[in-house]
């Protein structure tokens, strides 16, 4: 992935070309779109280190653009612009693959905020697979986690996943049996600086288990925990 590319759709002229001055400004390179047919056009012509998806787009709109994006490229963080009033889209927004989401209006600083933060979890999460230190290969039944070649396979089959479900899978994997609230994984997967954004733990919780188990029923890897949050493999005794 070519470093520092970013991927503006967003169909307010006004608002996209001071999203693009203020990044480029950061030194990013900007490519833009107004409408999610170009948006999606440019994102499988080019590799972007991210992309920021407006959620009310004329014919296609982000959800269905972030969904055809993560359907061929798990990696690139998306961040999606949205509106008061959309809480239910942005639950849906993260479920479909979104990573962060950022309501309207906001203020220019806490975008860049947002775009720092995204770039340092692809950095961290591609380097030692989403937590500093934690490098021991894990095996658990048909699973196997090497976290520092950034692989996961079940079965013997590779796994693709994204780096929020990597670094989500590598923190519970590497303490089995114990619960996490969904705060405590928050804090480790996704930073500090997302405090109250526990629905994406949520939403990528519910990704990983569709890739995971076979008995969505009866989970193998990952568990709820009733009024904590989750845990991986067998409940400790």
């Amino acid at each position: 992935m070519q470093s520092r590319r970013v991927l503006i759709v967003e169909d307010d002229g006004d608002l996209l070309e001071v999203l693009k001055l203020n990044l480029e400004a950061k030194g990013f390179s900007v490519q833009t779109a107004g409408d999610g047919e170009r948006g999606l056009h440019l994102a499988a012509q080019n590799d972007f280190e991210m992309i920021i998806l407006d959620l009310d787009l004329p014919g296609m709109d982000g959800l269905e653009v972030c969904r055809k994006i993560r359907a061929k490229d798990e990696i690139v963080p998306i961040l999606m612009l949205t509106c008061h009033g959309q809480e239910l889209d942005k639950v849906v927004g993260l479920e479909v693959g979104a990573d962060d989401y950022l309501t309207k209006p906001f203020a220019m600083n806490e975008l860049l905020a947002r775009v720092k933060a995204l770039q340092r979890r692809l950095k961290i999460v591609n380097r030692v697979g989403g937590l500093d230190g934690i490098r021991k290969k894990i095996e658990y039944l048909d699973l196997s986690i090497d976290p520092e070649m950034r692989q996961v396979k079940l079965a013997g089959k590779d796994l693709e996943l994204t780096p929020l479900e990597f670094g989500f899978l590598v923190f519970l994997a590497s303490h089995p049996g114990r619960p996490f609230s969904r705060s405590e994984i928050l804090a480790a997967v996704w930073g500090s600086q997302h405090t109250g954004y526990e629905q994406a733990v949520t939403s990528t919780a519910k990704r990983l288990r569709a890739k995971l188990e076979g008995d969505l029923l009866s989970p193998k890897y990952l568990h709820s925990v009733r009024g904590i949050g989750y845990r991986f493999g067998p409940a400790l005794t």
